[in-house]
């Protein structure tokens, strides 16, 4: 069966391999190179050439023979496109190219495999084999690629340090041999070849193309992350070696000598702790080459650097973050460069606002306990630390402990009494920032006597005020602290306020959705169950639940059933409890249906009214509670005068006693013979007591069915047999017996 026009245009669009997606790329990106003179370019080649026209752009400019028949420049249809590549392809055969398997349609097709057969043709023809001719002037394909493989291999292999290349795939994946080459074609172009890391790949391979296309103006047909890449196919290398076999430099060359490297600038003699410092370096005349630089501190670990190259100076700037002597190793392409090995003198600047202090001994302290805090000088630099306390009664004795290695100092007081002290630090002579620190002095505090009545912090939900109490009996003169804060660490405003002397509430409301850790402490100590982690969720939509099928009027012993949906409220954390008049629950059944329904039931065993709860996570629906009234309607009596002769016409009435049957509607349903028409009603006598009436207008059965609530009445149906009403008139006296007149 014939293929659709899309299939005909498309069923060659099929996923190429890995290393065919990369000889697409790389050949796409000679012929662009082709295509240059005439400012035309090839997005992809599966359609590029499907029109004819970038064909015979591209053979014109290869054999350098105009196109020898007029072709449609803008082709809207299939036949124009097919007719242009048929002209594309005649030139090529005119100028003597053999094609082999591939014709107009597989072009137009987009036939990929035979499109990049077809380019590696052209390739081979009009761009490796002009480079390597046989005796007749034209080269030959297959020894010309050999050729081509031979003489870069030798170029490669024969460098000093050279690296080994067997292939032309797997062998350049780590850029090393690509920069080998660049060297060898252009000596001093890429010396650092040798020093080159082979684990460094893609380094090595952006290296390699930006050398090749800044000194020989070659250009970046194949991309360094496709060269490193295991699947490289080998047509792809020769495409862009070959390249390289007739580029000549386009740059001045200078062999790599070290030793016009000129080091010069601030960093290379003095530099201070924390203050970035930087220095030079100059390679001009020093050719191509690999600049590396080392520093390490004064205990030999390195110290971080940035670079910076502009031409040819490079900017080298290091923060150093301790002081002593810091080493400075310069090198290029590995070898040592004049003045390249120094030594920096890192001071640390006296500086008392780079001190910093810390510890509980600044915030508050307790009588007869000692406590400290630690002074920071690690960024001051050299000084004399000195530090005075004064308390209630008067200086305070203080033991200072020093480390001098990490330049830090502990300072220990202990307070003699309840009240204010003030702390003074001096280093190098000056105060240090925030002198004087003012510790309040209280009573000690016993923390292990707090106790948190976590009640309140059920179900926390956002907007919802949250709260719990603090008892703090026994726990001596303490300061209560509270922090709430979020899972993006944002405190929350916590207020607390006093219940009685001996506990206090605490209150929050949570913003946002999340996790939030509520921490207590009494005088800056942790209490038992201090760290309290809250699930906080989003407010739930209460509204959405839908209740349905509830009964009002549910049937004692009979199970009532009734569904809840709560699968757009947020939770499913459904409660239901139904309780009785002295508030005794009953037993009720739940079971889920999924997607967030569920079915409850639940058996009424008396008539009282009975309260039905509906919680989710401890919040009532908002049409609970609600109140049912169970029926049952084998209380009620029936009672009908059965040894009197009814008749048409004639009243009857059923008694109906309702009184321990529950609140329900009371129905009736009146069979009678045909076309009797008559009417049925019932009547309240009194509380409870019913009677049901109707006026029979045809002799026969008459059916009395009662329901309660649309529930049948076991005592019904009641039959009433009616007779025909005595008619006198139709009474006929005869008889020798009766005298005229008499």
């Amino acid at each position: 069966m014939r293929r659709s026009d899309f299939e005909e245009e498309h069923h060659h669009e099929v996923e190429l391999p890995a290393w065919a997606q990369i000889q697409r790329k790389t050949f796409t990106r000679w012929c662009n190179q082709q295509l240059k003179p005439r400012s035309l370019e090839i997005e992809d080649l599966q359609v590029g050439l499907k029109d004819g026209v970038n064909l015979i752009n591209l053979v014109e400019l290869l054999t350098q023979h105009p196109s020898p028949t007029r072709y449609t420049k803008k082709p809207r249809i299939k036949m124009q496109m097919m007719e242009n590549i048929g002209i594309g392809l005649k030139i090529l055969t005119d100028d003597g190219i053999k094609l082999v398997n591939i014709g107009n349609s597989d072009i137009y097709e987009g036939n990929m495999k035979l499109i990049l057969g077809l380019i590696w043709t052209l390739i081979l023809h009009y761009q490796i084999s002009m480079d390597f001719q046989g005796n007749d002037g034209k080269g030959d394909g297959g020894s010309a690629k050999k050729q081509l493989q031979d003489w870069a291999t030798d170029l490669i292999n024969n460098l000093p340090d050279g690296k080994s290349v067997r292939n032309f795939t797997t062998d350049w994946n780590d850029g090393v041999a690509l920069c080998s080459m660049v060297e060898a074609v252009a000596p001093g172009l890429c010396p650092e070849y040798s020093s080159l890391d082979p684990n460094a790949r893609l380094e090595n391979a952006r290296l390699g193309l930006d050398r090749a296309e800044q000194g020989l103006g070659v250009p970046k047909i194949i991309e360094a992350e496709d060269l490193v890449n295991p699947n490289i196919d080998e047509l792809s290398v020769l495409t862009y070696v070959s390249l390289l076999k007739n580029a000549t430099p386009t740059i001045d060359l200078v062999p790599s000598d070290p030793l016009k490297i000129k080091i010069y600038g601030p960093g290379t003699e003095t530099a201070w702790v924390n203050t970035p410092t930087q220095f030079f370096i100059d390679t001009t005349g020093a050719g191509f080459g690999k600049l590396d630089v080392e520093i390490k501190d004064c205990h030999g670990n390195p110290v971080p650097m940035e670079l910076w190259k502009k031409d040819h100076e490079t900017k080298v700037q290091y923060t150093p973050q301790i002081p002593g002597p810091h080493k400075i190793h310069v090198t290029y392409n590995k070898n040592d460069v004049p003045n390249g090995d120094f030594t920096v003198k890192v001071l640390a600047p006296t500086d008392s606002t780079k001190i910093r202090l810390s510890g509980d001994g600044l915030e508050k302290a307790f009588v007869n306990k000692p406590t400290h805090f630690v002074v920071d000088a690690a960024e001051a630099g050299v000084g004399d630390l000195a530090v005075t306390i004064v308390g209630p009664g008067g200086k305070l004795p203080v033991d200072i402990i020093q480390d001098d290695e990490n330049m830090k100092y502990t300072v220990h007081y202990s307070p003699d009494k309840v009240g204010p002290v003030l702390i003074t630090v001096k280093y190098a002579g000056n105060e240090v920032e925030g002198c004087p620190f003012h510790v309040d002095v209280v009573d000690d505090v016993n923390p292990l006597k707090v106790k948190i009545l976590t009640k309140g912090l059920e179900n926390p939900v956002v907007g919802k005020e949250m709260k719990f109490a603090v008892c703090t009996v026994g726990a001596g003169n303490g300061d209560l602290k509270v922090t709430v804060v979020d899972d993006d660490g944002h405190p929350l405003k916590v207020t607390i306020g006093d219940i009685d002397p001996d506990n206090q509430e605490v209150k929050f409301t949570p913003e946002h959705p999340g996790k939030h850790r509520v921490s207590v402490t009494w005088s800056g100590q942790p209490v038992p169950d201090g760290e309290i982690d809250l699930d906080v969720k989003k407010p739930l939509d209460l509204l959405a639940c839908i209740v349905s099928d509830v009964n009002s009027n549910p049937v004692v012993g009979t199970p009532t059933h009734f569904t809840v949906d709560c699968s757009k409220v947020g939770s499913d954390d459904l409660k239901v409890e139904i309780l009785d008049s002295n508030g005794d629950p009953l037993q009720v059944t739940i079971d889920n249906l999924g997607s967030g329904r569920f079915g409850a039931s639940y058996t009424p065993l008396t008539v009282d009214p009975l309260k039905v709860h509906l919680k989710i996570e401890d919040s009532h629906l908002p049409s609970s509670p609600t109140t049912v009234h169970p029926i049952d309607p084998s209380k009620i009596q029936v009672t009908v005068d059965s040894d009197k002769d009814w008749k048409v016409g004639e009243p009857v009435e059923i008694a109906v006693d309702i009184t321990e049957a529950g609140p329900g509607q009371l129905g009736i349903n009146l069979s009678a013979p045909p076309g009797s028409g008559t009417d049925c009603h019932a009547k309240e006598v009194s509380p409870g007591h019913m009677t049901v009436v109707f006026t029979p207008c045809s002799s026969g059965e008459h059916v009395v069915n009662l329901t309660y609530s649309d529930n049948n009445v076991p005592a019904t149906p009641v039959v009433i047999k009616v007779v025909p009403r005595a008619d006198v008139k139709a009474v006929v006296v005869s008889g020798d017996g009766i005298r005229e007149g008499q």
